[in-house]
């Protein structure tokens, strides 16, 4: 979610203004939280709540504060892990129901699934670049956000209930059993499975990059970008705000976190340094899934004739 948000944004801010205030945002802000946590936990050995007590009594509020934090992230988080189990289950009801493809991608194969008319993954490229052609190319939903349209029926506004919603349910179910088992299994153990985990996502999106790379879809965005870099944008309120907001939520501050591993750190680790490594690592992992997000978009720019900011703004058609 937040590789799409970040790319929206650099789309509207025009790449550099935005990526100054995102980098303003990490350095001034991001940076010294993070100090703070790595100096809290490596100076106590515990956990947020009773860190923050033996620092001070009167303190024990913030511990709790950002366990509280952590589960409101959570439960709007989940959701996304969930639409990974619901997008699995479809894929066996695919396969055992005999169904040619899959709903989200060939949505001319699952009619129960729509409700407008629908764009098959794939079938962009074979618009010409006329000017009405480009328009249809857009207006027509995609397979998947018809798929999950369909899966979710959201409801028209937030005062109406809407119908309960029995496997959305079950799924956001089986997350927070993970979730659970998580905490109880302790630090130790999922910090094998997270380096497993941190090591394969990165290679394949290193593999994205290079394709992207390989295919061209670097020149027109950059083009486009680079040179038309709106730096007035800067002075406006909501970049700063939606920077800093990206910042915050990406890095990982304020759940506890940091103050959780450096708990295991001894007191002689330096926590400047470790701040500092792990700014840099964020920044190199952000620029390059904003590079493939981008590097997508002006694969699809060439192919289909439309402008790279339409498609960003577009993108969930």
């Amino acid at each position: 979610m937040k590789l799409f948000e970040n790319t929206l944004w650099v789309a509207r801010s025009l790449i550099v203004a935005f990526g100054c205030a995102y980098l303003a945002s990490l350095l001034f802000c991001v940076l010294p939280t993070i100090v703070a946590e790595f100096t809290v936990g490596q100076l106590t050995g515990r956990a947020p709540v009773l860190a923050f007590y033996n620092l001070c009594p009167s303190f024990k509020g913030v511990g709790v504060s950002m366990i509280l934090f952590t589960l409101v992230v959570l439960a709007c988080m989940t959701k996304f892990v969930a639409w990974l189990f619901i997008y699995i289950y479809y894929l066996f009801w695919t396969v055992q129901a005999s169904r040619p493809g899959l709903p989200w991608l060939h949505c001319k194969n699952f009619p129960e699934f729509l409700s407008f008319p629908c764009r098959e993954a794939g079938s962009i490229s074979n618009f010409s670049h006329e000017s009405h052609t480009k328009l249809s190319a857009v207006q027509a939903e995609s397979s998947l956000m018809q798929f999950m349209t369909s899966v979710e029926r959201a409801s028209e506004s937030i005062d109406e209930y809407g119908e309960l919603q029995i496997d959305v349910l079950i799924a956001q179910a089986a997350v927070w059993v993970i979730v659970f088992s998580a905490i109880c299994l302790g630090v130790r153990f999922l910090g094998k499975f997270v380096a497993f985990t941190l090591v394969v996502s990165f290679v394949m999106l290193l593999g994205l990059l290079m394709a992207v790379a390989a295919s061209g879809g670097f020149d027109k965005v950059f083009y486009v970008y680079w040179n038309a870099t709106d730096w007035s944008r800067l002075y406006e309120i909501q970049v700063w705000k939606l920077a800093c907001e990206q910042a915050i939520l990406a890095s990982g501050i304020g759940f506890g976190v940091f103050i959780t591993l450096s708990s295991y750190n001894k007191r002689d680790r330096n926590v400047v340094c470790n701040a500092f490594l792990v700014i840099l690592w964020h920044v190199f992992i952000t620029l390059v899934q904003t590079l493939t997000v981008l590097g997508f978009v002006g694969v699809v720019s060439q192919q289909t004739g439309l402008q790279v900011g339409e498609l960003i703004e577009k993108g969930d058609s």
